[in-house]
């Protein structure tokens, strides 16, 4: 049976780590579902941030057809009258096409991500050393940009944001991931997925082919934590806030 031990203890637990330790943790988090999805005739769901009326997967389909067509045409020599204009499918694809919204049915999903990383690390270290794997000696040095949002404690794996503590994960592994809706029961991956935005990746910026990957988890959020082969369960207080760091 797992140990177990408070929010406020892991939060000691993680301050006391000198330099960087491999860790992996189960974290409980918001899914941040979108509210709806809008899906075209045809079933293509249409990611656009703009109320668009063309679903960009029918264009792309449309414009394969009209290829597929010209060289049959092309085949049948000068008697063929073919034109994509007139023709009716590639017309209903290219044009105005009434959407449908779907409403997000659980809007206050929880995922449950089982990682497995690296804290106490230098995200702009990792980065050169990844870019010095790839590249060689002759790669170019990686400068990162400032934080978007939150404060690094300086000694810890900490970020301070709005007096609420988060740890910052460097994800080696995805080891699990699964949802639950607000009573906690599970929902299948393929129910969530329409309503999740597009990921978007940090690979092009790092100059790098395996992107360093980094996530923030709310100190709340983690029931367990695993460490020098001891997993611990947590359970969760109040005691997230940032004072009590030094």
């Amino acid at each position: 049976m797992n140990q177990t031990i408070s929010t406020t203890e892991l939060k000691d637990l993680l301050a006391a780590m000198k330099g960087a330790k491999v860790v992996t943790i189960v974290a409980n988090v918001d899914a941040r579902l979108n509210k709806a999805a809008r899906f075209c005739p045809q079933g293509h769901q249409v990611r656009t941030t703009k109320k668009a009326d063309v679903c960009p997967t029918c264009v792309e389909n449309a414009d394969t057809l009209e290829k597929e067509e010209a060289d049959l045409a092309g085949g049948l020599g000068s008697d063929s009258h073919w034109d994509p204009d007139t023709c009716p499918v590639i017309t209903a694809l290219r044009g105005v096409q009434p959407m449908t919204v779907r409403k997000n049915p659980n809007p206050g999903a929880r995922k449950i991500s089982h990682v497995n990383g690296m804290v106490n690390w230098v995200y702009e270290n990792s980065v050169n050393r990844q870019r010095g794997r790839e590249q060689g000696e002759d790669a170019d040095l990686f400068v990162s940009h400032p934080r978007k949002w939150g404060t690094r404690i300086h000694g810890t794996p900490f970020v301070e944001h709005k007096g609420k503590l988060y740890v910052e994960m460097k994800v080696e592994r995805v080891l699990g991931t699964r949802y639950e809706d607000a009573d906690g029961q599970e929902i299948s991956a393929d129910a969530v997925a329409p309503f999740q935005s597009p990921k978007k990746g940090e690979s092009a910026r790092q100059g790098v082919e395996q992107e360093i990957i980094l996530r923030d988890y709310g100190l709340d959020t983690i029931t367990a934590v695993t460490f020098g082969g001891e997993t611990l369960e947590v359970r969760n207080t109040d005691a997230t806030d940032a004072e009590a760091v030094a």
